[in-house]
């Protein structure tokens, strides 16, 4: 899942990978992480785009294409969900 952020796997991809069905793997991911795999891979893919506002120069819409989301508005919107603050600001903070 870490190394597919711009182009983020299927559930059933991943599972299949891991040689489980779906519904395996998501207990799994419930038992050992407390969230869903899908939670896990958004959270994975927001802490890469994170590191990537801190330690590059690419504009915040090619840095939500890097980390898989379809455009900068909905990586915004997850952006402010999880860290409480928009992309930009969050940037002009470091």
């Amino acid at each position: 899942m870490s190394q597919h952020f711009d182009e983020p796997l299927s559930l059933e991809t991943v599972a299949a990978a891991q040689g489980v069905g779906v519904r395996r793997l998501e207990q799994l991911f419930r038992d050992g992480l407390g969230q869903g795999p899908g939670a896990a891979y958004l959270e994975l893919r927001l802490q890469a785009a994170r590191r990537m506002m801190a330690d590059t120069t690419h504009p915040i819409q090619e840095i939500a294409l890097r980390a898989g989301f379809a455009d900068r508005s909905s990586f915004s919107r997850a952006f402010r969900r999880r860290f409480g603050v928009a992309p930009r600001v969050a940037r002009s903070g470091h």
